[in-house]
């Protein structure tokens, strides 16, 4: 039996014959963060929350079911797009397309599938960001398209892909589900997927858009990765406003001298830079500093006296970034939460540089 896709083309005949334009289904994106699932978390600008790529519309034909898997794997392998003619099972001539999706190393994280007719045209594929997170450096990279959909610089010709901190990276967002996100780096939760809509700042031509993410990590291991596929689901209209608390968040007198961040206990990382003064830990909103390793123990202390039930906490630290000077912080832990993820406030102050 053959299946729909066999049975007639992507358009019907009566708007054929009306002369109305064909609407074509968009192409299917599968992803392959773990570099052995194949899941799709969209067909054209709609998410799909890491559904079997066999329930998506191309998987309906008996035929592109049966050539497209042999595809995949080729396109993953070679980072080539691929395309082959085929003729299903009622005779008709068949085109199938498989274009991967590659992180800013050249790896393949995901891959572009569509299929119709013989000699038919595609529709446009949308870019589709990538995101890959470092466990040695807790640095995150991004690939051109993903700088683009984030709005990072005004001019085009700026646009690359770029190494960039936690916060630094969050910051060009308005809404962003932090507490999902952060869940992705807990070294003792096994291997996960999360999906979310974002909404992002605009910070280059105040143009807000709506993004969906799909990321996963590799599982419970302090060496694992997490890489995620950012994809444009179009206009929202009208976009939520931005949360005045964050807003604030921004412009909050903080204490001379002082910078003050948000922690995630569970994992340690500083998601966020509510302030970044003095000028010497400016640095901290785009850099990943390295603690002393004498001092790495006394800083998980802190974070498991707030876990276990203190409000407040304090500590010394040293901190080295890649200039390669160590500067002295005294820190200031105080509980925000203890909910699904306990957060504190981190407020630092400068005491001396130096070993």
């Amino acid at each position: 039996m053959s299946s729909v896709l066999d049975a007639r083309p992507a358009f019907s005949a009566p708007l054929q014959r009306r002369g109305s334009a064909a609407r074509q289904r968009g192409w299917v994106l599968l992803e392959t963060l773990s570099g052995e699932r194949r899941c799709v978390v969209a067909e054209g600008s709609r998410p799909r929350r890491f559904t079997a790529w066999t329930k998506s519309w191309v998987a309906r034909s008996a035929t592109v079911h049966a050539a497209a898997p042999d595809m995949i794997d080729t396109a993953i392998a070679t980072g080539e797009p691929q395309r082959r003619e085929v003729t299903s099972t009622d005779g008709r001539p068949l085109q199938i397309r498989a274009v991967p999706v590659l992180d800013a190393g050249g790896h393949v994280l995901g891959v572009h599938l569509w299929s119709g007719l013989h000699g038919q045209q595609p529709p446009p594929r949308h870019p589709v960001g990538t995101l890959t997170w470092d466990p040695h450096t807790s640095l995150l990279t991004t690939n051109t398209d993903l700088e683009r959909l984030i709005d990072a610089e005004a001019d085009p010709d700026q646009i690359r892909a770029r190494t960039r901190a936690l916060p630094e990276f969050l910051g060009h967002f308005t809404f962003f589900d932090r507490v999902g996100f952060l869940g992705l780096f807990d070294a003792h939760r096994a291997a996960s997927t999360w999906t979310a809509d974002t909404i992002t700042a605009g910070l280059a031509s105040e143009h807000r858009r709506s993004l969906y993410v799909a990321a996963r990590n590799d599982g419970p291991d302090p060496t694992s990765s997490v890489r995620a596929l950012v994809v444009d689901i179009g206009a929202r209209q009208p976009l939520p406003a931005p949360e005045v608390a964050a807003l604030l968040a921004h412009v909050a007198p903080i204490a001379h001298g002082h910078a003050v961040g948000v922690v995630d206990l569970r994992t340690g990382l500083i998601h966020e830079w509510l302030a970044r003064t003095p000028a010497r830990l400016r640095r901290f909103h785009h850099e990943v500093p390295v603690v002393h390793p004498d001092d790495i123990d006394a800083c998980r202390a802190v974070r498991s006296a707030l876990l276990g039930g203190a409000t407040v906490a304090h500590n010394e630290f040293r901190a080295v970034f890649d200039d390669g000077t160590w500067q002295r912080l005294t820190a200031q832990w105080t509980i925000l939460t203890r909910e699904t993820a306990p957060q504190a406030v981190l407020s630092v102050q400068l005491i001396t540089s130096g070993r």
